[in-house]
């Protein structure tokens, strides 16, 4: 008993910091993905006004008269451009799956 002890008292400072360690990856994965969901609510927000972009500049080139929309180039950059935005979305939202899944299973 008192060699269970003692070896428990030598090894203290070795325990804690093993349990300090588990506690801060567990928290810089959680902030990891509080940051994350920012950049993921901001790209959403640059989808929405790149949205309305486009559909103003579909409402200018039918004002003008032109009858074919494939040919008007900035409305295709617009459209690249909210096809780039939903690419990053998507991964961010798989690297914030894959950080949250990681930790999960980790507890102190």
């Amino acid at each position: 008993m008192s060699e269970d002890v003692r070896y428990k008292m030598q090894h203290l400072g070795d325990m804690f910091v093993d349990a300090l360690s588990i506690v801060v990856d567990s928290a810089k994965k959680r902030a990891k993905g509080i940051v994350l969901t920012y950049d993921i609510h901001d790209l959403k927000q640059k989808k929405l006004q790149c949205l309305g972009l486009i559909g103003r500049r579909v409402v200018q080139v039918k004002k003008a008269g032109l009858a074919d929309l494939k040919r008007d180039d900035n409305l295709g950059e617009l459209i690249a451009q909210a096809e780039k935005i939903d690419q990053y979305i998507a991964s961010f939202e798989e690297k914030k799956k894959m950080t949250l899944c990681s930790c999960a299973g980790k507890t102190v």
